[in-house]
């Protein structure tokens, strides 16, 4: 496999989070950091997703995650006890156009996450095509002081110019 790192403009774009547990509050959380909006889906919600229960951005569906939930451009993270259906979404988001990423297992990924950075505008990301994630996770924390909040007023210039 060979990958391109992106950002994806999420406007409009459909985006599910499958589960209830660590894993799935960890993927709303950096959700919300990024303004994205999206829809988790599980039978029950564990006390991390407590925070969001009014939250604007996030939508709970008390339910089982569905292949009707992979509509053409989704994205849709499968987290927790969601990783069972990785197999049956798999060839489904295939046909369907929507991208799949499965906790913990890259080989049944379209996309990964990255380890990132926000500062305004500006993001920094580390990535390792899955492979591994707590190196990507280190680097981060290794960059984090050297673009320190500093950088925001920076990143959210108009103006292009080296700094």
């Amino acid at each position: 496999m060979s990958f391109f790192p992106v950002l994806v403009n999420t406007s409009g774009r459909r985006v599910i989070v499958a589960g209830g547990g660590e894993q799935a509050a960890w993927k709303v959380d950096r959700l919300v950091q990024a303004g994205v909006r999206a829809t988790v889906v599980n039978t029950e919600f564990r006390s991390p997703f407590d925070k969001w229960r009014d939250h604007p951005l996030i939508t709970t569906k008390h339910s089982v995650v569905d292949i009707s939930d992979l509509t053409p451009g989704a994205l849709v993270f499968l987290a927790d006890e969601a990783r069972e259906y990785a197999e049956k979404f798999r060839a489904y988001s295939d046909k369907s156009g929507a991208w799949l990423n499965v906790v913990d297992k890259p080989d049944w990924c379209d996309f990964y996450s990255m380890a990132q950075i926000r500062r305004g505008d500006l993001v920094v990301a580390v990535a390792t095509c899955g492979k591994a994630p707590q190196v990507a996770k280190n680097l981060k924390n290794f960059l984090e002081p050297i673009v320190d909040n500093a950088w925001t007023s920076i990143g959210n210039r108009t103006v292009h110019q080296e700094v």
